[in-house]
């Protein structure tokens, strides 16, 4: 694309059209334009633009004589000139052909035109007052202003510095990665041109909320717990529980109870409990159903031993409805249960003798003890 360059040639002598005056005239101009200077480009040309051989470039429109004769002026482009491109760190020059300036026709003078592109002035950065949280990267934009008025982004050339990388690393487009908190003075450089500013790094924000158990069975009779979890723009988490506003979808069914993820079942059906802070929500079914019976078998008991202190430590899942827990100890030495536990809870540990136990788990209510669970066995 052929971009316009209007170069105004100061000092071009003044030029009549009076008939008794042209040889005068001609010899002012031919004296003028053997002296021209270097000419800078108009506003809008860039060391890349691209010109097309045997077009022309405009240098001046017109120049008025003295009686209002015109004598207008061109140059034409060479192939020194179709490609502009070497480095915006420097001004460089590429010479045309020569001005060629007629009058009437006639030839009067030539001269070298020295084609100089705008050169950087400053660099700008935005945002101006850049923050960000922990775990949140953050670009910057390095905005380069030039000698001609031309406005470009400059954001992959330029060199990117950041004063302190403990506080904040910055990568080679402007990409800002904060690492602690604090604030940091980041620059971006081209050639001796240089822009900064102080960016801000404060702590993590919360990103998400989870609500666990996901899913809650509950009994009548029967109060249930919920924990809020916070996950944060770092990556870390953080129990929110007591901070956390807790609301039921149906309080006729379940009620918040005392707040703080404490439920409290009142009828039969399904409902929802909901942890809410600031924009982030986190959403949990619930079941109640009412009790009629002792609760059902333990299920999925697990068990790990420590070699080292001899302790046996058994776990199991909450079953629904169940107050208690029982744990029964069968000794292969005597061939009888020589431990019964009541009132247990999980995870259970007891510290045994060497020798091979088995255990198994029952549940229990106001209704009963339910069956017992599987046997479980270790050895020590």
């Amino acid at each position: 694309m052929i971009k316009t360059i209007l170069i105004v040639l100061a000092g071009l002598l003044l030029i009549t059209s009076g008939c008794g005056k042209d040889t005068k005239d001609k010899q002012e101009v031919a004296q003028r334009v053997a002296s021209l200077p270097a000419i800078p480009p108009r506003s809008g040309m860039s060391v890349n633009d691209q010109l097309q051989p045997d077009a022309h470039v405009a240098v001046a429109t017109s120049v008025k004589g003295k009686e209002g004769g015109a004598v207008k002026v061109s140059v034409p482009v060479t192939k020194k000139m179709a490609t502009l491109s070497p480095q915006t760190t420097r001004p460089f020059s590429v010479v045309s052909s020569a001005v060629s300036v007629k009058f009437k026709g006639v030839l009067l003078g030539s001269a070298p035109i020295m084609v100089v592109p705008a050169t950087l002035n400053t660099i700008m950065i935005t945002p101006v007052a850049p923050s960000t949280p922990l775990g949140i990267a953050k670009q910057l934009t390095a905005t380069g202003i030039f000698s001609d008025g031309t406005i470009k982004n400059i954001s992959n050339q330029a060199i990117w510095h950041s004063a302190n990388s403990a506080v904040a690393s910055i990568a080679t487009n402007g990409k800002v990665t904060p690492v602690s908190t604090g604030s940091v003075l980041l620059t971006a450089q081209a050639g001796d041109v240089t822009g900064s500013v102080k960016m801000t790094v404060t702590p993590a924000v919360l990103a998400g909320l989870e609500v666990t158990p996901t899913s809650l069975q509950m009994l009548i009779g029967f109060n249930g717990q919920f924990i809020a979890t916070g996950l944060f723009s770092d990556g870390s988490k953080r129990d929110i529980t007591t901070t956390a506003e807790w609301q039921s979808l149906n309080p006729s069914l379940v009620s918040s109870g005392a707040g703080k993820g404490n439920v409290v079942p009142k009828a039969v059906g399904s409902t929802a409990i909901v942890a809410k802070m600031g924009r982030f929500t986190g959403t949990a079914p619930i079941s109640v159903s009412a009790v009629i019976a002792a609760p059902t078998a333990p299920s999925h008991v697990t068990i790990k031993q420590r070699d080292d202190a001899g302790q046996i430590t058994l776990s199991w899942p909450v079953v629904p409805g169940a107050t208690s827990y029982n744990v029964y100890v069968y000794d292969s030495r005597s061939s009888s249960f020589s431990t019964v536990t009541y009132h247990a809870s999980s995870p259970y540990t007891k510290t045994f003798k060497a020798g091979t136990y088995h255990f198994i788990v029952t549940a229990v209510n106001s209704f009963g003890e339910s069956a017992p669970s599987s046997w479980i066995s270790a050895q020590k």
